[in-house]
């Protein structure tokens, strides 16, 4: 067969095959595929295995791309793992049929998340490996990674400086005195997987010079300084190169030079310290640099005459001009001569606090003032013009003969003390120029076990002379003036002299000095008389004119045991008007003028006031009264019943009006209240366990403003529940009033008052009560109305209360009260003398506190430079809620009345000048209050006679932001001197306000 029949025939038989297979149904082939393992966490092998059925080739691919071809049925396939291929995978099997018509395809996913285990490549380079003056060096990085770098942090030692996230890698570092020496820095780079490399350390040598001074602050334990004691600088310095020395100075006087951490110095405070002050604290360092810093102190330091005092003679005639009067209390009075020598008369009285003697003068003294073997006598003195010889002012001469004198030596014209022991003289001269016509404070300080003697001139330091022989014998005579021949005695004037069985201080015998009214020439006669009238509604005492006296007027009820209490701040002319005494009431006055800064008696009256014409009670609608005297005496019906529930801006005024009752003076419900010189009297209400009347009964109150007003024996002043709904402005002004007598005791049935300790009420002189939003009803619903107080002040105010004629739980309480964040309500400059039980020479029961905030709850209250005296339980006390200040008050309580009597102890807890205390319990909600920089002077005295001290009660303080700061604890013993001495200092305030108090103010 021909080439030409052969591929014919081949042509053929393809067709026919072909026909043939078009014919046959197709083949559907079948394909499973696995791999193992189906996740890999490190480098590996990952086997695929493909089974088919009706195949007659497998394919398989990765990701897409074909990576094996097996004919058959089946196909094994591995392939190995690495981190360069790291990531998920698919694997797709194709599987194709016999006839080739058909295929089948399936897939299996592989995840490989292996690690990057590789660390990153770093090299650190610096910009220079010296450094001889303050500045920067540069700090770059190179870092390289298989994957990527994510930063590199520099490191000098083991301190991070910076970290970068972006190359270029770099930090500026700079570098000063501090610095010196060898630097060390590093990098570490960091790849994306967290591995990490640190580069060789590069050195930097940093020798730079000091420069910088160091750093100072200087700080001091008090920068108002208000009692004497010890003011304690300290100071905190640094420097890179080290402190070598703190310098304290003040101005520029250099108190101190500390070398050693922790700086400190400190200095003794006393009145003489008084003034402004900067002191400094200098600090150097190792290369000469300096700084320093500065802190400003006041000293402000309450004078008070040393106490304890054997005798003081003050050279004020009594009622008998022939007495040298003891003013101690001891009782040592002495005649003031014998009338012998050459001009045959006794010292004399100059009517300004002087003695005058004439040269043979003597006044013989008590022994038992100078019988101690450490002995201050204290003599102010002024030398006659015509003094021509030397001439003694006190001498003690000795069993022995022994005798030491204080005199002025004529020649050389100075202080001295003469001692003669056993026939031998001494003159330990003090080096004190003492011209003629002079006054000379001087003190002498002697030990006689020692003989050792010190001096002092018009309150200076004392100074210490020679010693002579002990003076051991006993003493015989002490006299000031002439000794018993009546020779050399002092020529002159002596102003004051008191005697000490101890050694005074250096502060204390400066108070002395400053407490101790100059010798004066003798004024001209005070005005002969005054004279006290009455119009039939006020009492006016008046006097001649005197443009340059002062004067200041007490009173007292006729009743044995009556306290004179002053009525008036300083007065300034030639008449005062007292409208404040009840009809029929028996009256005493005392009028003083001020004589070169000392109160003298002036005159002393009494006289009975008559009666008013009164008006009955009655209910009144709001309007303006004036010059009105309404009075009950029924005990249930208030002088003046307000209309209650007022509406909208209605307003009651009261001007120049008298109430005098049994209960209420003014009481009402949701009133607003304007007063003026109201003068308010609650009288006896008669029966048995009866109360006393308030003199303001204002609750649910909108609006209340009484000032220069007058309330005697009252049960309190009631202010409760501020109503919201009034007039814009509505608050409570309490300001300029006199309240007299706080009652708190149940009557008795026959006029008087029953004494048991459980028989009192809780009175006080005002209380504030339930003044804060969100208060309920009695029976549960809201108080929408009741709102905390706005613009609310209680201020200069005067709580006279008399020992056994009254009773007061608190003078002065702010029970649930609640001012606002920016208008705190305002407790400030009340004068609050005496809160007792109403036998306080008996009772301990509860009572008798000064200042209270907090009671229950308050917040946001300024209780500030307030005065308490005379209480027989807490002076100032601050118990509850937050942002509260109870700060810059002084508190004064003596063991003793006015009379000298013991007031008995009250239960000790209580008895306290200050207390911050969790009262109610609440917690951490006492917070950020602050009792600071008060004056604490607090007192009493046990039964055995042990006196005690009790400053403060303040488990609060320091905890929740409440603090005890900057205040003075006295710790001296506190006198009844002291406690007039406050009630002067707030009536000296008044003045220099140009304020008054009470009705009288008002009227002028």
């Amino acid at each position: 067969m021909g080439a030409a029949a052969r591929h014919l025939a081949i042509s053929a038989t393809t067709l026919r095959e072909r026909l043939e297979r078009t014919q046959l149904p197709p083949i559907v082939p079948t394909v499973a595929v696995s791999a193992t393992p189906t996740a890999l966490t490190t480098t590996g092998t990952v086997t695929v295995t493909v089974e088919a059925t009706d195949a007659e080739a497998i394919q398989l691919y990765r990701d897409g791309t074909l990576v094996a071809t097996q004919a058959g049925s089946a196909l094994a396939f591995s392939e190995p793992v690495t981190f360069a291929n790291n990531g998920p995978r698919t694997y797709r099997a194709v599987a194709r049929s016999i006839n080739r018509e058909a295929m089948a395809a399936t897939t299996v996913d592989v995840a490989i998340p292996v690690p990057d285990t590789t660390p990153p490549e770093v090299t650190l380079a610096i910009s220079t490996a010296s450094v001889t003056a303050p500045g920067t060096v540069l700090l770059t990085a190179l870092a390289m990674d298989n994957v990527g770098v994510a930063s590199v942090a520099f490191y000098r030692g083991s301190t991070l400086l910076a970290t970068d996230v972006t190359a270029p890698y770099g930090v500026s570092v700079p570098l000063a005195f501090a610095d010196n020496g060898s630097v060390t820095f590093t990098a570490v780079a960091t790849d994306t997987s967290g591995n990490t490399t640190i580069s060789a350390a590069k050195v930097v040598t940093v020798a730079i010079p000091d420069t910088t001074a160091p750093q100072v602050a200087i700080s001091a334990s008090q920068t108002l300084v208000t009692a004497a004691g010890t003011l304690v600088l300290t100071a905190t310095a640094s420097d890179a190169g080290g402190v070598t020395s703190v310098k304290f100075y003040r101005g520029t006087t250099l108190l101190a030079t500390d070398t050693v951490a922790p700086y400190a110095t400190s200095e003794a405070i006393t009145a003489a310290s008084n003034g402004t002050y900067t002191y400094r604290a200098v600090a150097t360092d190792q290369a000469g640099n300096t700084a320093e810093s500065s802190v400003t102190v006041t000293v402000n330091v309450g004078r008070i005459f040393p106490t304890g005092a054997l005798a003081r003679y003050t050279m004020a005639a009594g009622t008998d001009a022939g007495v040298l009067y003891d003013s101690s209390g001891n009782g040592h009075d002495r005649p003031l001569g014998t009338g012998a020598g050459a001009d045959a008369a006794d010292p004399t009285y100059d009517g300004v606090g002087g003695l005058v003697f004439g040269g043979d003068d003597r006044v013989s003294l008590d022994l038992a003032d100078v019988t101690p073997d450490l002995v201050t006598v204290l003599i102010q003195a002024k030398a006659d013009a015509a003094m021509s010889a030397s001439r003694r002012l006190f001498g003690v001469r000795y069993a022995d003969g022994s005798i030491w004198e204080i005199y002025r030596e004529i020649d050389q014209g100075i202080l001295a003390v003469r001692t003669r022991v056993n026939g031998v003289y001494a003159y330990p001269n003090f080096d004190q120029a003492w011209p003629l016509g002079r006054a000379l404070f001087l003190g002498v300080r002697v030990n006689r076990a020692t003989g050792q003697f010190s001096l002092s001139a018009d309150g200076g330091p004392w100074q210490a002379y020679r010693t002579v022989a002990a003076l051991t014998d006993t003493p015989v005579a002490a006299y000031l003036g002439a000794d018993s021949s009546g020779a050399n005695g002092w020529q002159g004037t002596l102003g004051e002299a008191t005697i000490y069985g101890r050694g005074l201080t250096d502060a204390e015998v400066a108070d002395a000095y400053a407490m101790t009214p100059p010798l004066a020439t003798p004024a001209p006669p005070p005005p002969s008389a005054a004279a006290l009238t009455n119009d039939g509604d006020a009492f006016t005492l008046s006097w001649p004119a005197s443009s340059s006296l002062l004067y200041v007027v007490y009173s007292a009820y006729a009743e044995t045991g009556r306290m004179f209490v002053p009525i008036s701040p300083w007065v300034q002319g030639t008449t005062f008007r007292d409208p404040n005494v009840y009809d029929g009431r028996h009256v005493w006055y005392q009028v003083y003028r001020l004589v070169n800064g000392v109160e003298v008696l002036h005159a002393e009256l009494n006289g009975i006031q008559p009666n008013r014409v009164w008006e009955s009670a009655a209910s009144l609608p709001p309007g303006r009264y004036e010059n009105r005297n309404f009075r009950s005496l029924d005990p249930n019906v208030n002088d003046v019943a307000l209309t209650n529930g007022q509406t909208g801006t209605q307003l009651y005024e009261f001007i120049n009006c008298c109430f005098a009752g049994m209960r209420h003076a003014l009481g009402g419900f949701r009133n607003r209240v304007r007063g003026r010189g109201l003068r308010v009297w609650r009288l006896h209400p008669g029966g048995t366990g009866v109360k006393h009347g308030r003199g303001l009964d204002l609750q649910e109150f909108r609006h209340v403003d009484v000032q220069y007003s007058y309330f005697e024996d009252v049960q309190a002043n009631y202010f409760t529940l501020h109503d919201n709904r009034g007039a814009a402005g509505d608050t409570l002004l309490f300001k300029f009033n006199f309240v007299r007598n706080v009652v708190g005791m149940l009557t008795d049935g026959a006029g008087g008052y029953k004494t048991g300790a459980d028989d009192f009420y809780r009175s006080q002189a005002w209380q504030v009560s339930s003044c804060r939003a969100g208060l309920t009803n009695k029976d549960g619903t809201a108080r929408p109305y009741t709102t905390s107080l706005r613009g609310a002040e209680i201020m200069w105010n005067l709580v006279s209360n008399e020992p056994g004629y009254s009773r007061a739980e608190d003078d002065s309480s702010m029970y649930k009260v609640d001012g606002q964040p920016d208008s705190k309500v305002k407790v400030q400059f009340n004068m609050l003398d005496g809160a007792y039980c109403y036998r306080p020479t008996v009772h301990t029961e509860f009572s008798g506190g000064g200042l209270m905030i907090g009671d229950e709850g308050g917040n946001y209250i300024s209780q500030r430079f307030n005065r308490v005296t005379r209480i027989s339980n807490y002076g100032i006390a601050l118990l509850n809620g937050h942002d509260n200040e109870s700060s810059d008050n002084r508190v004064v309580r003596s063991p003793f009345l006015y009379s000298g009597e013991r007031i008995a102890v009250a239960p000790p807890s209580g008895l306290v000048a200050a207390q911050m205390w969790d009262y109610n319990g609440v917690g951490s909600a006492m917070k950020d209050n602050h009792m600071d920089r008060n004056v604490l002077a607090f007192q009493y005295q046990k039964a055995d006679g042990t006196l005690v001290r009790k400053p403060k009660y303040v488990p609060m303080a320091g905890k929740n932001g409440n603090t005890f700061d900057d205040n003075v604890e006295f710790t001296a013993d506190v006198t009844v001197a002291m406690e007039w001495a406050e009630l002067a200092g707030w009536r000296d305030d008044l003045r220099a306000a140009g304020l008054g108090f009470g009705p009288q103010s008002f009227a002028a």
